[in-house]
């Protein structure tokens, strides 16, 4: 978990085109936006010659959606409805109805 008590997504499989390293999630937050990247873990800590590595979460996210979705169609459309109607369980089982 990140100092959020939050797993990203992609923590443990992502790591730096360059040196290797793992990448680990990171925020920056104003008052007006919070944006989540992954960062280069070698930058981050100062261990190895690495430039600052970074990608979006939210650009990471849409890019592996779209090659699911272009790898098989309809497996994807399956595994969203999938989600889909698992959240919708969970929303209904969570309601307090007045």
């Amino acid at each position: 978990p990140n100092r959020y008590d939050e797993v990203g997504l992609f923590s443990g499989i992502l790591f730096c085109a360059d040196c290797g390293s793992v990448m680990y999630q990171q925020r920056y937050q104003t008052d007006k936006q919070r944006q989540d990247c992954y960062i280069c873990g070698s930058y981050k800590k100062r261990t190895a010659d690495c430039t600052a590595h970074f990608i979006r979460t939210d650009l990471l996210t849409e890019g592996v959606t779209e090659e699911l979705k272009a790898q098989n169609q309809l497996e994807w459309v399956g595994w969203m409805n999938n989600i889909r109607n698992r959240a919708e369980e969970i929303i209904k089982s969570e309601m307090i109805y007045l």
